[in-house]
């Protein structure tokens, strides 16, 4: 067993200096002696400090598992690499982007990147969870599209949260401008 019944920290050193401390509340540095940025000040904290990245890898050994690994990148950003494919999945940048598919997100907010057609599947408890449920967007080429895959299910274009005003696509193929209820292929209501 090793151990301190003190509250004082438990040091691990290797070439005469100090690589790992456990402190007396539980919290895990490695590279870093103190300074644990808790969150909420309460929780148990695994940090790790280093003057170019710090990373935590992990592996999972079981049929089918992944090495992957999650470092803190130049520039103040957060990256998560995929080593058994040798390529990065996401990345945050300092500023709040958020890139999936590329390491240099472009736009404010969500950036999806994919080689021939990027996809964003949303799906809740309603729809299901499979790739032909809930609805989608999408870039295929240069041709956006925007689709709802569920059966009875509409696509409801609006403003100023007033689903009557604005453009529906009913799932049945009829169309209607200003009004939710379209009788015909194409019915515009003036309002």
């Amino acid at each position: 067993v090793i151990g301190n019944e003190s509250a004082y920290p438990l040091r691990f050193f290797t070439s005469n200096s100090e690589k790992m401390r456990l402190d007396a509340s539980g919290n895990l540095g490695l590279g870093m002696s103190s300074g644990f940025n808790a969150v909420s000040g309460t929780e148990t904290t695994v940090g790790i400090q280093n003057s170019n990245v710090a990373s935590l890898y992990l592996n999972s050994t079981s049929a089918g598992g992944r090495k992957y690994g999650i470092y803190s990148a130049s520039a103040g950003q957060l990256a998560f690499y995929d080593f058994t494919a040798a390529t990065e999945r996401m990345r945050l940048d300092s500023s709040g982007k958020l890139g999936i598919g590329t390491s240099n997100p472009s736009r404010d907010g969500l950036n999806v990147f994919h080689t021939t057609t990027p996809y964003v599947h949303l799906t809740n408890t309603t729809t299901g969870d499979t790739s032909s449920d809930g609805g989608y967007l999408a870039l295929a080429g240069t041709e956006l599209r925007l689709g709802n895959q569920e059966a009875s299910g509409d696509l409801n274009m609006f403003v100023d949260n007033d689903s009557t005003v604005g453009i529906i696509i009913k799932s049945g193929g009829n169309v209607g401008v200003g009004t939710s209820t379209p009788s015909t292929k194409l019915s515009v209501s003036q309002v």
